[in-house]
């Protein structure tokens, strides 16, 4: 029994060591910025990082706008916002279900009936180990969730963005993973797509639906991300991407599978808060450093050049825009 306890202790004192070690890495941005008078809108808002990253800019004097696939939690959300900040704290809570076109437009549609101008847009919402399922558009649901639903909200939001005095920032929230995604361009439509994951994944490991779909859409992310970035120029609107690193929410609790539950347990132990997991995206929405840098890839408050190969690939890029231009009707 005593051999038990005193290798426990030591597993235990070797995750507290390695847990403090990587937390003293970990950067905080510590610039002082006032946003009074700033439009954000945050996806995914009603939990997580989106919940937190809420916080972060209404306590900064920011106008909030959580945008929310579930209006009742959403609800809530901002009363835990308000009750963390005050009453005063300036967030509203509007319905958006980025798997739905028709839901964004809608959204876009009455969030330009409410102000002239957006600041700030983070892209953050996204859906991770659930079972694949296909839109009432006909696209994959990570797909649709994770990339089309923020491709078209951006698009259709660039005219307010460019309005915003101090400059609009797209920030879209990246993953570590995207560095295992298999995606082949021609095998985006759902037959094909899963028809792909089946038969034509390359290597000796064939990864589950729900994994692949997610990596996939994170690095279609990214691609965005810089074709935004090459066709935008200098016309007053940076387009970034930034991996917060692995952060305990709930997205890490979605998972059925007891092996990766397995998997997500030990990923928990050194995982990042929601609150510090902000950080690396506050950086890249509000550093004056970064007024002017666009098409960029960042992870703890620095640029990170760890990518998927199609990421460095201009002519993916731009195969994958008309592909969304042509998905969502935005041509």
């Amino acid at each position: 029994m005593d051999c038990y306890v005193s290798c426990l202790l030591g597993v235990v004192t070797i995750v507290v060591c390695v847990r403090y070690y990587v937390r003293s890495k970990w950067i905080r941005f510590a610039e002082e910025i006032d946003l009074k008078g700033k439009n954000v809108i945050i996806t995914g808002a009603n939990a997580g990082l989106g919940l937190e990253l809420s916080i972060q800019f209404a306590k900064r004097n920011a106008r909030v706008y959580m945008a929310c696939r579930n209006t009742k939690k959403g609800a809530l959300a901002v009363e835990y916002v308000r009750k963390h900040l005050g009453s005063s704290a300036d967030v509203i809570c509007v319905e958006l279900d980025q798997s739905s076109l028709d839901s964004v437009r809608r959204f876009v549609d009455d969030f330009k009936t409410r102000e002239n101008t957006l600041d700030i847009l983070i892209n953050n919402a996204a859906v991770n180990a659930i079972p694949s399922s296909i839109t009432e558009d006909g696209i994959l649901l990570h797909y649709a969730t994770n990339y089309f639903g923020p491709f078209l909200l951006t698009n259709l939001l660039l005219d307010l963005l460019k309005r915003s005095e101090a400059g609009g920032r797209v920030v879209n929230i990246g993953s570590l993973s995207h560095t295992g995604a298999r995606l082949d361009l021609d095998y985006i439509q759902p037959d094909k797509a899963r028809f792909y994951i089946q038969t034509m994944q390359k290597g000796l490991i064939k990864k589950p639906e729900d994994i692949l779909l997610y990596q996939n859409s994170k690095l279609m992310m990214l691609m965005f991300t810089f074709e935004l970035a090459r066709r935008l120029g200098n016309r007053g609107v940076t387009s970034n991407c930034v991996h917060p690193g692995i952060v305990a929410t709930k997205m890490l609790e979605d998972d059925r599978n007891l092996l990766r539950k397995v998997i997500v347990f030990l990923l928990w132990l050194f995982a990042k808060s929601p609150e510090e997991g902000c950080q690396p995206i506050l950086h890249c929405a509000l550093s004056e450093q970064l007024r002017d840098v666009t098409g960029k890839y960042f992870g703890n408050l620095e640029e990170d050049n760890n990518l998927h190969e199609m990421a460095l690939d201009k002519r993916s890029w731009e195969k994958l825009w008309e592909i969304s231009e042509d998905t969502t009707g935005l041509s």
